[in-house]
């Protein structure tokens, strides 16, 4: 179960309405073109799952004026929020009307992907404050794993060619780095040994990053708790 402190908001978290422009299309059925539109809304909601910005998503089930679906998401600020929601076929191309929103999740069961926030951050703080060691973040299965250092301009993320169950010679774990803006040559290089990632003190960034690891790269979607090993 997760209880969300009311007074500590995440600044990551957004969500958009989406109210279809022509509702009528749900009770006569749709035109060639709203159908095309609907497919596109959906391969681009699916790409953003696979990136791990996309936290969860769903409609209602009715059919009248009223009915609406929303998207709840990671992204950075407001603009880049704004950014991906605009950036919707469906919402481009006239099939829905958008509205976003800050948004705090604050009552969740248990498959719900918010449990391992407080012992992220947590670690991750204190790794901060003793400038110095390590953390790895494991979900029983000492082959599933992320781990990040302490380095002279923070926290270095590195992820072993050899060392968990998915290599770091897989590309999805490229590509997740890449969703949450860390570019290669800047943000990430790739070693004989692996990928060394950058993340600063952007405990927000750990964050995100290491939760969408476990759903997203091990498969582990909904994770509700994570052990953390600090060694200073």
């Amino acid at each position: 179960m997760f209880v969300a402190d009311p007074t500590k908001p995440p600044t990551d978290v957004f969500m958009y309405t989406l109210h279809p422009a022509r509702p009528a299309m749900l009770r006569e059925g749709s035109t060639d073109a709203e159908k095309a539109l609907a497919g596109q809304h959906w391969m681009y909601s699916i790409d953003l799952l696979k990136k791990g910005i996309v936290m969860f998503g769903g409609r209602t089930m009715t059919k009248d004026d009223d009915t609406f679906a929303i998207m709840v998401f990671r992204a950075k600020s407001i603009d880049e929020a704004r950014a991906i929601m605009e950036g919707d076929p469906a919402v481009k191309g006239g099939l829905f009307r958008a509205r976003l929103f800050p948004y705090q999740p604050m009552l969740m069961e248990e498959r719900m992907p918010f449990g391992p926030s407080d012992a992220i951050r947590s670690a991750v703080q204190q790794l901060l404050a003793t400038g110095t060691g390590f953390v790895i973040f494991d979900d029983g299965n000492e082959n599933e794993y992320v781990q990040y250092s302490f380095e002279k301009d923070g926290l270095s993320l590195m992820w072993p060619a050899y060392g968990p169950r998915v290599p770091s010679t897989d590309p999805v774990v490229a590509s997740l780095l890449e969703a949450h803006g860390l570019e290669r040559g800047k943000g990430y290089v790739v070693e004989n040994d692996g990928i060394y990632a950058q993340f600063g003190r952007d405990v927000d960034l750990v964050e995100n990053f290491t939760t969408a690891a476990f759903e997203k790269v091990y498969g582990r979607l909904g994770v509700t708790k994570l052990n953390a090993r600090v060694e200073s």
